[in-house]
């Protein structure tokens, strides 16, 4: 990560703005620019402004590295706090309305270094291997033993 910058309590629903992030994760700046400028969304003007916000934090702390070296390596869309209001319903009623929010993310890499933090380190597990535990039986359910009731308990309930 060379650089990164957020945004928070953006008047957006996650939602809507996770759509247009998509199209620019992993994409090199210039390409992602392109990709913000021309699209019909508006989530990508606060996208464009929290990518430019990156790359001038990234130039300012090292004025070799240029834009066309760089890609977004990762760029998260978090759900902020809702607005609630209300207004009138039906039969007298009030209605909730939530305006929602978002908080942005985004962190910039010079293309062709990946670092650690974003490299899969999960071990896939062999179909062969089962987990440890009481083997499951098939078409029985274990059914809780429960005393029969006798004659007399039945006929005391009847008389009164």
């Amino acid at each position: 990560m060379i650089s990164k910058a957020s945004v928070r309590y953006i008047r957006i629903s996650a939602r809507k703005a996770r759509l247009v992030a998509d199209m620019v994760r992993g994409k090199p700046i210039d390409e992602a620019r392109a990709i913000l400028e021309n699209a019909e969304k508006r989530a990508r003007l606060y996208i464009l402004e929290i990518l430019n916000a990156a790359v001038a934090n990234a130039t300012s702390k090292d004025p070799d590295i240029t834009p066309s070296d760089m890609y977004v390596s990762k760029i998260t869309i978090d759900n902020g706090p809702m607005f609630k209001r209300y207004r009138a319903g039906t039969m007298g009623r009030a209605m909730q309305i939530r305006h929602r929010t978002s908080h942005m993310n985004i962190e910039l890499d010079i293309r062709g270094q990946r670092t650690p933090g974003h490299q899969n380190t999960r071990t896939p597990v062999k179909k062969t291997e089962k987990k440890a535990g009481r083997p499951k039986i098939k078409g029985q359910i274990a059914k809780k033993e429960t005393k029969p009731k006798t004659k007399k308990a039945v006929a005391s309930k009847k008389g009164k």
